[in-house]
């Protein structure tokens, strides 16, 4: 693991470190007894050190399974972890995970998830103190949602404290997220809130502490997939089902049409008897292909068998 000076806080460096010279140098110079100098030079350095070492950016390789993991997105102590409703982009129940920097940990933040940004807002806000529970809805915060590579949606959220003043997201819509890359950078004292599915394993409890980047805080549980064959096997016979089905309802149109007289009450009860099987079948395939139950309308449902069968495609999308 290399350590590194963050780029973002390259310039407070810079001009900390000339006041500090513009103010020590002359007490040097002019100054007796020489313990105030040496006091002086001693107070400024240790502030200095706490500086650098506030905006040290230490690069990290997860060295774990990467296959639906979920990492820390900062250094700290695990500050909330419970059931919630994110109402912001997900509106959904999710698992909260919320871990609180001090003002000694590194404040970079790490993407918790392998996948493709969705989304990205920043809020304007308060700045109580960020382990407090409403500051993840009431302080300045930056959104960030990820899709991760099994199709899940992660939303992270970095909060600024009391003493935090600045935020920066580098995450973009549109951009790949990854474990191993920074996701952003907050200033002097911070929280960064993970929303997870339901149902996701996680592997830490409240207190414990986090290495941004490093620590498994939680396994995504896998969605279902179709196999390499059922999925071959759907897509060839969808199409020929679809099509064996609007054939008929064209044959049954036509021929209701061209009969007429008492016949055609028949012929219509046959006809929607039919398309309600062909549109049976064609689910079946397509939802059985990838080992899902299949959905049945409520008994006052008012779909159509058209309008049932499609509802059905939508569901079964593998």
């Amino acid at each position: 693991m290399r350590v590194k000076i963050h780029h973002e806080g390259t310039n407070i460096l810079i001009v900390t470190l000339l006041f500090i010279l513009a103010v020590n140098i002359p007490l040097w110079i002019w100054v007796r007894p020489m313990a105030w100098p040496i006091a002086s030079t001693v107070i400024w350095g240790v502030l200095y050190f706490l500086l650098v070492n506030f905006f040290r950016s230490p690069r990290r390789l997860f060295k774990g399974n990467e296959t639906d993991v979920v990492v820390a997105s900062a250094d700290g102590k695990v500050v909330a972890l419970e059931e919630t409703f994110e109402d912001e982009y997900l509106h959904a129940p999710a698992i909260q995970l919320s871990v609180f920097m001090s003002i000694l940990n590194v404040h970079a933040n790490w993407f918790p998830v392998d996948g493709e940004v969705i989304y990205t807002r920043h809020h304007s806000g308060r700045f109580m103190a960020a382990y407090l529970p409403k500051s993840s809805s009431e302080n300045e915060r930056s959104t960030v949602v990820i899709r991760t590579t099994g199709g899940q949606l992660v939303l992270v959220r970095q909060i600024a404290g009391a003493m935090a003043r600045r935020i920066v997201t580098y995450a973009r819509p549109g951009d790949q997220a990854s474990i191993h890359d920074h996701m952003g950078f907050i200033k002097f004292g911070s929280r960064v809130d993970i929303y997870l599915p339901v149902g996701t394993e996680t592997l830490v409890r409240i207190g414990d502490k986090t290495v941004g980047g490093m620590t498994e805080v939680a396994r995504l549980k896998p969605e279902k997939k179709c196999s390499d064959v059922s999925y071959r096997v759907s897509r060839i016979l969808s199409p020929v089902l679809t099509f064996s089905r609007d054939a008929w309802r064209l044959f049954a149109l036509f021929t209701i049409q061209i009969r007429g007289g008492p016949v055609c009450p028949a012929l219509s009860g046959l006809a929607y008897s039919l398309d309600s099987l062909l549109c049976l079948i064609s689910a079946t395939v397509r939802l059985r292909a990838c080992s899902m139950p299949i959905p049945t309308p409520a008994r006052n449902s008012t779909l159509s068998p058209i309008s049932s069968v499609s509802v059905s495609h939508r569901l079964c999308w593998c």
